[in-house]
């Protein structure tokens, strides 16, 4: 997608539309963990994209897993969302949808933007040297701090404790790090949430004994905080595309407001 194609609106969820009020309780489950939410959530936001995009589908793992046809993330007003993307639909029968607004980041070098982030940041790590390339693996940058401090001496243990420190620690550098390459510098950081959500594991699979295998955890960090641009070119390039992974689960749109 080009700058120029962009289009950003939210969308509300219409619970008592007589097409989807009878699949609520199956879309989202009184029981339902995070990870079922987020994937039910995208894929009703699917049905807004425009047919041509429906059919040709989501991108593959041959893109690299950090592309995605369209950001989105959950909204402050509840059962809502925000979108970046194609134009959506307009005639959903699930969503009431705000008029959508062609997306033009304009900001000359010099200004100061204020920042909020939603994002799976991951490291690329060599977990198996015997493979060779094939030995690499993204690894969440919180829960590799947070080994990496219990190599260090940390107990085990204490992670709950240490968790949130651990992870305003690692995702305010990994964000430093992302403004290096795409053209801003990092001003002020603030973590407002950490949390883990389990993936790809069914539901009849949670009901098993403890003694069964875990489902593998995604990271998902809530940031504030104030940037400067240094590229604007570099800047709007990486908003259009996203932050980190996990584009799926509602992670790497930042949406930004001017400072003053």
């Amino acid at each position: 997608m080009t700058d120029a194609e962009l289009w950003f609106t939210r969308v509300t969820l219409k619970r008592d539309a007589p097409d989807l009020a009878p699949l609520m309780g199956r879309l989202f489950p009184a029981d339902g963990d995070d990870g079922e939410k987020l994937n039910a959530a995208h894929q009703l936001l699917w049905t807004l994209m425009p047919q041509t995009l429906q059919q040709a589908g989501k991108p593959g793992r041959q893109d690299g897993g950090d592309k995605a046809a369209f950001l989105w993330r959950e909204a402050e007003r509840p059962n809502s969302w925000y979108l970046l993307g194609p134009m959506p639909r307009l005639d959903s029968p699930f969503f009431e949808v705000d008029e959508p607004k062609a997306y033009a980041l304009a900001v000359q070098a010099g200004a100061r933007l204020s920042f909020d982030l939603v994002v799976n940041a991951t490291v690329n790590r060599l977990v198996d040297p015997a493979k060779g390339r094939a030995g690499r693996k993204r690894c969440d940058v919180v829960m590799d701090a947070l080994k990496a401090e219990e190599r260090s001496g940390a107990t085990p243990g204490d992670r709950a404790a240490r968790r949130q420190v651990t992870a305003a620690r690692a995702l305010s550098a990994w964000l430093l790090e992302q403004g290096a390459r795409n053209g801003f510098s990092l001003d002020g950081f603030d973590l407002v949430s950490y949390r883990t959500v389990e993936l790809d594991r069914p539901r009849t699979d949670r009901r098993r004994a403890a003694s069964a295998s875990k489902a593998p955890l995604m990271g998902i960090g809530h940031c504030r905080g104030l940037l400067t641009v240094t590229d604007p070119v570099a800047l709007v390039a990486k908003v259009a595309t996203g932050f980190g992974r996990a584009k799926a689960f509602g992670c790497g749109l930042m949406l930004l407001r001017r400072v003053g």
